[in-house]
C-alpha cells in the first residue's frame, strides 16, 4: 500500500534519514521510559524528577511554585 505523496513502486523503501531518525527516537524513548517512567503525552520532567499530577496549569504551577520555596 502506497502511503501519501510517495511513488507506490518506492513506497516502501525508507526516505534518507528515516531509519537513523526512527532509532534516535527509539532511544529518547528508551531513556524516557526507562528513567522516568514516562510512557504517554504530556508528561513532565523537572528537575530530574517526574511530574506525576494531573497535566493542568493549577497543578503545574503549584508544583513550579512549591520548587521556588
Amino acid at each position: 500500500m502506497a502511503e501519501a505523496g510517495r511513488d507506490p513502486q518506492i513506497a516502501h523503501r525508507p526516505v534518507p534519514g528515516e531509519k537513523d531518525d526512527l532509532n534516535t527516537l527509539n532511544d529518547i524513548r528508551k531513556v524516557a521510559f526507562e528513567t522516568y517512567k514516562i510512557n504517554g503525552t504530556p508528561s513532565f520532567v523537572i528537575n530530574g524528577e517526574s511530574f506525576d499530577g494531573q497535566p493542568t496549569w493549577p497543578a503545574l504551577k503549584a508544583k513550579l511554585l512549591d520548587l521556588t520555596k
